[in-house]
This record gives C-alpha cells, structure tokens and sequence, in this order.
C-alpha cells in the first residue's frame, strides 16, 4: 500500500477556483469604485488599499485621468556592422560614438532618447527609445553593441506620422494595476515598481498601425502593457 499523502484533487481545484473568484470580485468592486478619476485623498485611499493586501508600492502611480488619441507610426528596422578605429574605454566615450553613429546613417529620428549605457564582456551596449510629446512609444529600440574593431547596430523603431481617431478616456494608474492583478491572480507579496503611461504597437510584422494608449508596469520584475482604453492586459 501507498504510504504517502493522498491529495484530494477535485477539491483543490474547487479551492483554487473559488479564491481566482474571490480575487476577481475583489478587484472588481476596487476597478469600477476608481472608474470616473479622483482627488489627492481618494488616491492615497487607493494605495493604502494596495497596501493592505500585502501589494509593495516602490513607484510613483499617475493619479490624472486623460483623453488621448492613438499614433499612426510606421516601423523601421534593420541591423548593420561599422568599422571603427576610435578608442571607447568608458560609458561617456560610447555614448558619443553610439550618437554619432545613429545620426550620421539616419538611423532613428526627432523622438529618438539614450535609454542606457551597460559595459559588457566584449565592450559596451547603448540603447536608445522613443519617446513623443513626453511618452514612451514601444516596442522601440536601437541598440549598439560595441567591441575593439566595430560597432553593431540593431533597430526596430517606430516612426510617428501624426495622431489618429478621436480622443478617449483612458483608465487611470490605478485600475491599471488591478487589471495586472486580476491578470496574474496574486495580490499578497505582489512588488510594483514602475508605472508608466504611453504608447504601445502589438504588431511585430506589420510596417504600419496604430498604437494605442498604455500603460507600461513592472509587476514582480515582470513588464506588463494595459492597455488605456479597455484595462486589457495586452502583453507581459
């Protein structure tokens, strides 16, 4: 005969569903309760409700509810080796190296930002991203990687042609965090350290679209992208 623990299958299935539904109606009630915005005291009641789940809060949430439109971007990628014969031996001289670059083959544009600088094994990585008007658009990079002899260009970029469609609501920093949480169904323990409201384009192979309004969060070192309109979790 077995003597180990016999387990009870139907029943922990049963449990589990029941506490996926608690959490739902939880963050349900939480959702529609900060639907229309709010005050300086009605945020701060929202983080302690955060908090009192046991949610660690190290960022910043974005307390302004807007109206925002969609981007009409096109994509630009691409990758290319250059020949170098300059001496980089710190971040600042890759920095420049990685600027110069870009600019004199035209790769990026007007929106185009240093993201950061990393010292690797073989030499140094800058990226860069857009940001329009003061948001993010992803998924946006340029990245270059340099070594001893050359510099290693990779981007996939998006390029803003204007705005499109009419001005929408969009959900607040708030709600945007519940839907994360009714997404991964974790509540105690949860660490949200960076909410970000932007740009974000879904479509890998596409040469052009919209991107829609979203928010960018790094949930338990997990980025998700909400998106503004709708509270659906579009990618993590």
């Amino acid at each position: 005969m077995d003597g180990g623990i016999k387990v009870d299958w139907q029943r922990a299935k049963w449990i589990l569903l029941i506490s996926f539904a608690i959490v739902n109606i939880y963050l349900l009630f939480i959702y529609i309760n900060y639907s229309f915005g709010y005050d300086e005291s009605t945020y701060l009641d929202a983080v302690k409700n955060l908090r009192a789940q046991d949610i660690v809060i190290d960022t910043k949430i974005p307390k302004t509810v807007r109206f925002m439109r969609m981007l009409k971007v096109e994509t630009k990628k691409g990758e290319k080796t250059y020949r170098i014969n300059k001496e980089v031996n710190d971040s600042r001289s890759a920095t420049k190296l990685a600027q110069e670059l870009i600019k004199r083959y035209n790769i990026g544009d007007t929106n185009t930002v240093l993201k950061s600088v990393y010292k690797t094994p073989d030499g140094f990585l800058v990226q860069f991203g857009e940001v329009y008007n003061g948001y993010y658009v992803d998924t946006s990079y340029i990245n270059v990687n340099i070594y001893n002899d050359r510099a290693v260009v990779k981007w996939s970029y998006l390029t803003v042609r204007g705005m499109v469609g009419k001005e929408k609501a969009i959900i607040d920093g708030i709600q945007a965090i519940y839907s994360v949480l009714g997404e991964t169904g974790k509540l105690k323990g949860t660490r949200i350290t960076a909410t970000e409201i932007g740009y974000y384009f879904m479509w890998d192979n596409a040469a052009s679209g919209e991107a829609i309004p979203a928010w960018k969060l790094m949930v338990d070192n997990k980025m998700y992208y909400v998106n503004a309109y709708t509270g659906n979790v579009e990618a993590k």
